[in-house]
């Protein structure tokens, strides 16, 4: 428990080094994550440290932002409970974004499927994009693609 607020934190999944979409935690460490962006890339771009990857999202903000932050004396952290699900214009939403084993906690015995359609109020359908994707289609009238795919996020919904 951060009682002193000192913690800026960050998500743990998509981490190329550092997951770049959310943070919370002192309003005066989010600050310079929401404001000193632009300010900062000029910095970053005239050291010319990382070439080629100078604008890189999750690189800059590594290097710079989360750097501004510390030196105010807050302290970073990873909350592990923390995952947002990716969905797509076609009513779609990645399966496995918050699976158990992976960098966040999992769905804590539901799995996907089962977990997106609570989230949405209807009847969803598992399928295959790849051998890497599994995604969970929840929109009427779609035909998704392998609608054979049952989901691994939990032993208790194997079926889902």
């Amino acid at each position: 428990i951060d009682s002193s607020n000192q913690y800026a934190v960050i998500a743990p999944f998509a981490q190329y080094p550092i997951n770049d979409r959310m943070i919370y935690g002192p309003y005066e460490a989010v600050k310079i994550w929401a404001t000193r962006r632009f300010e900062l890339i000029e910095t970053r771009v005239r050291l010319a440290q990382d070439p080629g990857f100078e604008m890189h999202s999750e690189r800059f903000i590594n290097s710079t932002i989360f750097p501004a932050i510390l030196q105010l004396g807050f302290h970073m952290d990873v909350n592990r409970d923390i995952c947002f699900v990716r969905t797509r214009a076609d009513e779609a939403a990645f399966a496995q974004d918050c699976v158990i084993g992976g960098k966040t906690r999992g769905f804590k015995g539901m799995g996907a499927k089962s977990l997106i359609e609570n989230l949405v109020g209807k009847s969803c359908t598992k399928y295959n994009v790849d051998e890497m994707w599994n995604m969970v289609g929840c929109g009427e009238g779609i035909r998704y693609y392998d609608t054979n795919v049952h989901d691994t996020t939990s032993s208790e919904n194997s079926s889902d």
